[in-house]
Parts: C-alpha cells; structure tokens; sequence
C-alpha cells in the first residue's frame, strides 16, 4: 500500500494521532520569501519501508521546499516515476523484502536517468565502493536536515534547495 495513502501512527505523550502523507502536491512552504519557490520546487521519490523514518524525511524534503512522493517498496517506486517527473530519489538501501535499493537505484538511472542519494544505519565500506560506482550520495542514519539540504545541492540540480 502506498505510504501517501495510508496514515502513519505515531505517539504523543498519551494520544494516538494520525498523520497522513501528503499526495504529490506543492509544498506548504512556510513564509511569504519563499512562496515563489513552491513552482520550481525539486521533485523528490523517497523510497523508504519504514514509516516513522518515511514521515520524518517527508517533512524535512518538505521544509527544504521540495516535493515529495514517499512510497514503500520498488514496484511502488516505479509506479511514481512512470507518471511524474522526478528530479532526484531518496532511498533507503534496505527496503525490507523484494528489491534493495541498489537494485532499485540502477533501474531508475538506467531507465529513467534518475540520480540517487542512499540513505542507510550502516555504511559499509563495500557500500560506499557501490554507492561511488553509481556516481551517488550517501547519508547515514540518524540524517539531519542541514546534511540532507548538502546532499541534495551536491547533485548539481539546477535547482537549489
């Protein structure tokens, strides 16, 4: 199931809220200086099947005024990218089960010209030897958003987040 279409729990002190992942749209971008942005906003795949970590990374492409659409798995992905343009994709190398996110990275290059940034809890150095062979970025979990904001201007978009 799409992770834009489904509500993502989460705990707040003694509440349950649900929070659900905005379809493709513009970003609610905060403050009158960057409105102008939204229609020049970079487009953003993320792929990544853990939910809490798809919602935090969401919000962070969002407050950097990108637009995203956050899916699970590959096939998911490869839905997206048959339908939308997309700029960049974010991707977690270890989706679960199915297809990996090397896997599914050299498909979207290969196809689609789509360039990558990884993200991943354990960088090895094998990883990293993979990740340079596809001409990648790769964040390391915990990511925080001025990481993440490099990462994305370090792939030489014409557009700047």
């Amino acid at each position: 199931m799409p992770l834009d279409s489904i509500a993502v729990q989460s705990l707040c002190a003694n509440d349950r809220q649900e929070r659900a992942i905005d379809r493709f749209q513009p970003s609610r971008l905060r403050g009158a200086d960057d409105f102008a942005e939204t229609c020049d906003a970079v487009n953003i795949l993320l792929v990544e099947d853990e939910p809490e970590v798809a919602l935090t990374l969401f919000e962070m492409l969002e407050e950097l005024g990108c637009r995203c659409a956050a899916r699970h798995t590959a096939d998911e992905a490869f839905a997206v990218v048959r339908s939308r343009s997309i700029d960049l994709a974010l991707i977690d190398v270890n989706l679960g089960s199915g297809v990996d996110g090397l896997t599914l990275a050299r498909g979207l290059q290969t196809t689609f010209g789509i360039r990558t940034i990884f993200i991943t809890g354990n960088a090895s150095p094998d990883l990293k030897a993979q990740v340079e062979h596809l001409n990648a970025a790769l964040l390391e979990k915990p990511i925080y958003l001025d990481a993440l904001r490099t990462a994305l201007n370090s792939m030489g978009l014409s557009k700047r987040v």
